[in-house]
């Protein structure tokens, strides 16, 4: 957006993990959505958070689709080597 401000040959913005809401993400968002309604309404944009409540961006985006998407889980085993039981004992 700074070179091109136009965004020319782009056809789709993706901010991944935007819950972590840094000032440029945030205001580059708002760029992308100004850009959207006004002169590039064939702009795509997807905004992605694993953990993000979807309520206020999906009112900001709108009109938008949510698309949701349950996590797998796997168990997971802990285990330590003799190795690491002794480098952990050692002093420093």
């Amino acid at each position: 957006m700074i070179g091109d401000p136009a965004l020319t040959g782009i056809g789709a913005v993706i901010f991944d993990e935007f819950h972590e809401h840094y000032i440029f993400g945030d205001i580059t968002l708002a760029q992308a959505v100004y850009m959207q309604r006004t002169s590039r309404p064939d702009l795509l944009i997807v905004v992605m958070s694993a953990v993000l409540d979807p309520g206020p961006l999906q009112r900001y985006l709108a009109p938008c689709r949510l698309v949701r998407t349950e996590g797998r889980k796997y168990p997971v085993g802990i285990s330590y080597s003799a190795h690491a039981a002794k480098v952990a004992q050692s002093p420093v």
